[in-house]
């Protein structure tokens, strides 16, 4: 089985609060959580269509790559086709909404109730 890729094209200070919430939640990479999010996605299909800005390369931008599964990344092109954008830009979207909702952290410290 190949490996694909996918990548997240983030602001950097986005790619470094990423990189440290993944080390916070017990990761070692910031691409293994990608990998995560992009699994939780695939499974939920929480990501709303939308349109995609064409941005032009910039130094204030960081990639974040998942490595993927010929399966995964196939699902993956799949799911963003179905919106209506990249991957790269569904995989963004994925990155900076777990920095707002913080689900793997919550998970991981949730108890249940008595």
């Amino acid at each position: 089985m190949q490996r694909k890729h996918a990548y997240a094209y983030v602001p950097y200070a986005t790619g470094e609060a990423f990189d440290a919430y993944a080390r916070t939640c017990g990761l070692t990479s910031k691409s293994e959580l990608l990998k995560l999010l992009i699994g939780r996605e695939l499974r939920l299909n929480r990501l709303k269509p939308g349109k995609q800005s064409r941005q032009p390369p910039s130094p204030n931008r960081t990639k974040i790559t998942a490595h993927l599964s010929d399966e995964l990344e196939a699902a993956l092109a799949k799911r963003a086709a179905a919106l209506g954008v990249s991957t790269s830009h569904a995989t963004a979207q994925l990155v900076e909404g777990e920095l707002s909702e913080r689900w793997l952290e919550k998970s991981l410290t949730w108890e249940p109730s008595a």
